[in-house]
């Protein structure tokens, strides 16, 4: 009588059975309804689900396409576009002191600061919570970056980094006239005002918006070849509608 082997029931995920298949997939439903209320309410980077199942299946290939997609943004002409870098770490913790806003000279682009009450970013900037703010547009800037918070991070776009790899775009004027400006790209291009523009870009939202008059120049090692052109437009990429990511001036 021959030998009959018993066919060998095929393997999903090596070896997980029916039932670990069936409790990670309540899993990630559940977490993909808790993941956006728990971003928007306190601020935190939790990654997608559609991330945790491709680290699951393959965690080299995945950060390998991570890798991919920073080069091509960082490449992207003319500008520092930094959202993956910027996605890499949140703090939970470190806050932005408002009480120390940047320094520079008075832009000419963008809104001016002189004496009013809305200069200093206490007054500007709605406190939602400890780490917290949201602009008089409705833009939410919390915890993330590698520098611990967004507003740290947009803040070093207020002085250039000459030997920054690439180009740094720099906006003259303050903290608060930087942040003015942010909120006008916002309004410009959600307007559709001539010479803004929305895209969409890896999950997140990228607004355009010209200025009248330069609001900055362009910095790193490619502005302090070409001479440190000056910049009259404004790039703001935000997540979730209302999440700003990162901000700064652009050819």
């Amino acid at each position: 009588m021959p030998n009959r082997t018993k066919p060998r029931e095929p393997s999903l995920n090596r070896g997980l059975n029916l039932k670990t298949v069936a409790f990670l997939v309540c899993g990630l439903a559940a977490y993909a309804l808790v993941q956006p209320i728990v971003k928007h309410n306190f601020g935190w980077n939790l990654p997608g689900p559609w991330q945790i199942v491709e680290l699951l299946q393959s965690p080299q290939a995945s950060q390998t396409r991570k890798a991919e997609k920073e080069v091509a943004n960082a490449e992207e002409k003319d500008a520092s576009y930094e959202l993956p870098s910027s996605e890499k770490t949140a703090s939970r913790t470190t806050g932005f002191d408002s009480r120390q806003p940047g320094t520079g000279s008075r832009s000419s682009g963008g809104s001016s600061s002189g004496g009013d009450p809305a200069d200093n970013i206490d007054t500007f900037l709605k406190k939602l919570s400890k780490n917290r703010h949201q602009s008089p547009a409705g833009l939410i800037y919390g915890p993330g970056s590698d520098e611990g918070h967004r507003l740290k991070h947009i803040e070093r776009h207020l002085a250039d980094i000459p030997n920054r790899p690439g180009s740094h775009g720099v906006f003259e004027g303050t903290m608060v006239d930087f942040l003015k400006s942010i909120d006008q790209t916002y309004l410009k291009a959600t307007k559709r005002e001539k010479g803004s523009s929305i895209k969409e870009d890896d999950g997140a939202t990228v607004y355009e918006a010209s200025f009248n008059s330069p609001i900055g120049y362009l910095g790193g090692e490619t502005g302090k070849r070409q001479r440190n052109p000056k910049l009259s437009r404004m790039r703001l990429v935000v997540r979730d509608g209302d999440l700003v990511i990162t901000a700064f001036p652009i050819r």
